[in-house]
C-alpha cells in the first residue's frame, strides 16, 4: 500500500503542474467572438488579465523548482550516505549502499531534467505578451505563427520531459525496492540504528514530499491568481451583453 501511495503522489505534482500548462498552452479560438469583434477590446483592459496569468504561472512554476531543488539536495544526501556506508568497517549490507547510490544518482539526474524544462517552460508561459495574445486569440485576433511556434512546444512535450518522466518512474521503482530491502533485513540491525533510521527517515520523505509539493503548487497557484486577479470582469470592456 505504501508502495502504491507513492506512486500515485509521485504522479500527482507531475500531473497538476502539466495540466495548468496545458490548460493555457491550449488555447483555441472563441467560435462565439468571431473575427469581427476582435478590435471590441481595450489593449489595458487586456494587459490586466495577461500580468495576472503571467505571475499566475510564474507562481506556480517557482513552486516547482523549489520542489525540484528539494529532490536534488535529497539526492545528493543520499550519494553522500552511500559512499559513507560502502566505507564502513563493519562491512554493512551491500544492498543498503547500492541502493542509496542508485535511488540518489536517479533523484539528482531527475532533478536536474526537471529544472532544466521549467526553465524552459516558465521563459515560454511566463510571458506577458504571449499571454496578452491568447486573450486576443480568444476573442477571435489572428494568429500569430512564432507564438503559436512556442505554445506547441510546450504543449508536445520535449525530450527533457520525457525523460524526467521516465527517471520519475524508476524513482517509483526504487521506492519499492527500498521499502522491501528494509523490510526482509528487519531494518539492517545487523549495520547499527544508524542506517536503519536513515532508510526509514529517507523512505519517509520520498512518500511526503510528493503530497507536499503538489499542495505548495496548487496554494502557489491559486494565491497569485487570487491576489493578482482584477476586480472587474475580463469581459467588462465588451459593448455590448453577449449573455
Amino acid at each position: 500500500q505504501a508502495v502504491l501511495a507513492h506512486a500515485v503522489l509521485a504522479h500527482l505534482s507531475t500531473v497538476c503542474g502539466e495540466i495548468f500548462c496545458a490548460a493555457a498552452s491550449m488555447h483555441q479560438t472563441s467560435s462565439f467572438f468571431n473575427r469581427e469583434r476582435r478590435t471590441e477590446f481595450d489593449e489595458k483592459h487586456v494587459m490586466k488579465f495577461a500580468e495576472r496569468n503571467s505571475a499566475t504561472y510564474t507562481s506556480l512554476f517557482r513552486a516547482r523548482s523549489l520542489a525540484a531543488l528539494f529532490l536534488l539536495a535529497l539526492g545528493c544526501l543520499e550519494l553522500g550516505l552511500a559512499l559513507d556506508f560502502r566505507r564502513a568497517q563493519d562491512g554493512c549490507a551491500q544492498n543498503l549502499p547500492m541502493w542509496m547510490l542508485t535511488d540518489g544518482s536517479t533523484a539528482v539526474l531527475v532533478a536536474g531534467l526537471a529544472l532544466l524544462g521549467i526553465h524552459k517552460k516558465r521563459a515560454v508561459m511566463g510571458s506577458v505578451d504571449l499571454q496578452a495574445y491568447l486573450l486576443r486569440k480568444d476573442r477571435g485576433g489572428d494568429e500569430d505563427p512564432a507564438l503559436e511556434g512556442q505554445l506547441a512546444s510546450v504543449e508536445s512535450g520535449s525530450l527533457l520531459d520525457r525523460l524526467a518522466w521516465l527517471g520519475s518512474c524508476l524513482l517509483v521503482m526504487l521506492f519499492g525496492l527500498g521499502c522491501y530491502w528494509y523490510f526482509a533485513s528487519d531494518g539492517f540491525q545487523g549495520c547499527g540504528h544508524t542506517p536503519g533510521n536513515w532508510m526509514v527517515a529517507i523512505l519517509t520523505v520520498k512518500l511526503l514530499a510528493p503530497l507536499l509539493s503538489f499542495c505548495l503548487a496548487v496554494s502557489c497557484f491559486l494565491g497569485t491568481y487570487l491576489a493578482k486577479d482584477p476586480k472587474e470582469s475580463y469581459w467588462d470592456d465588451q459593448a455590448t451583453d453577449f449573455w
